[in-house]
């Protein structure tokens, strides 16, 4: 880990399909999974119950723009609200901060830039039998990058697809997709590409599994 950056990072390679005679061109996809600790415990525990308490209110948000059978799932409403913008006191305004200058810490170690005035963030919250299916954040055919913050310990891991990794059959089909799961740890930060899928499985806690994510558009 490097002590500047104290970023953690994975990444992940275009490896050769083992058939070379495969009838199409496979693409040739790098990507990258950074982490690293945010908050500490009473930061986490403070935005946890925070965040429960402003549920109402994004929900309120997100009826306005969706349909209301679907507003009361507040995963299927993070398009039609921004975290930071629906909430601006101050306490907000510090996190919004410290998160944008994770991200440039993170975008100098890959040399990206970053569209500051662009990022958009919402609350996840997984109740006992939800799930986040696999889905990724394009923003405008732009390129971008999407973080998570976990507000606390969880078993129901966050599913990372690695698509560049291609095996192919003896008919040069396209067979597997394995995933890089993390664990939420309370106060754990994550980023990664937008472009890459990703996912939950059902949610069987009785404790709600609490994250605030977003994305970033870079130059």
């Amino acid at each position: 880990m490097d002590n500047e950056t104290d970023f953690k990072i994975t990444n992940f390679y275009y490896e050769e399909a083992p058939n070379s005679n495969a009838p199409f061109e496979i693409p040739r996809f790098n990507g990258f999974l950074a982490e690293k600790k945010f908050l500490s415990k009473e930061e986490s525990s403070l935005l946890y119950k925070s965040f429960l308490e402003k549920e109402v209110l994004i929900k309120k948000e997100i009826s306005q723009n969706l349909e209301s059978k679907f507003s009361n799932f507040i995963l299927n409403g993070y398009r039609f609200y921004d975290y930071f913008s629906l909430f601006n006191d101050s306490d907000s305004k510090k996190l919004n901060t410290r998160i944008q200058n994770e991200l440039k810490i993170l975008a100098k170690i890959f040399d990206f830039k970053l569209k500051e005035e662009s990022m958009h963030s919402w609350l996840n919250i997984l109740r006992k039998g939800e799930y986040v299916p696999k889905h990724c954040h394009i923003l405008e055919n732009k390129p971008s990058l999407s973080y998570v913050i976990f507000l606390n310990d969880s078993e129901t891991t966050f599913n990372l697809e690695i698509p560049h990794f291609y095996k192919t059959s003896k008919e040069g089909e396209l067979n597997h997709f394995p995933e890089y799961l993390v664990r939420p740890n309370m106060g754990q930060m994550i980023a990664f590409p937008s472009w890459m899928f990703h996912s939950t499985k059902f949610h069987t806690e009785e404790d709600k599994r609490v994250s605030l994510a977003g994305t970033i558009k870079l130059f």
